[in-house]
């Protein structure tokens, strides 16, 4: 664990994402389907390129967050945005 704050970490967290490629968000969005376990590794590993040590519930909440936020909506998942996923929005609602 790091001695961040969590509005920084937050806001780094952001900045990893908003920096990754649509191809690579869309890979781990469609990897959170099918391997969670996985994606929340892989999202860890990444975060790590970017000098953020996370935990997995740390992931966890960030990602809970950022989609209760939106900050997702324009990520396709097997060509489809998240925004307009019903079942999406079902598991994070506004």
């Amino acid at each position: 664990m790091n001695s961040r704050q969590p509005l920084e970490i937050l806001n780094e967290f952001k900045f990893m994402v908003r920096s990754s490629s649509p191809d690579v968000l869309e890979k781990l969005c469609e990897q959170f389907v099918y391997d969670h376990e996985g994606a929340i590794n892989a999202v860890m590993g990444f975060a790590a390129n970017y000098d953020l040590s996370l935990t997995q519930d740390q992931v966890k909440e960030l990602i809970t967050l950022m989609h209760k936020e939106g900050d997702f909506d324009h990520v396709k998942c097997w060509g489809l945005p998240l925004g307009s996923n019903d079942l999406c929005r079902k598991f994070y609602p506004r």
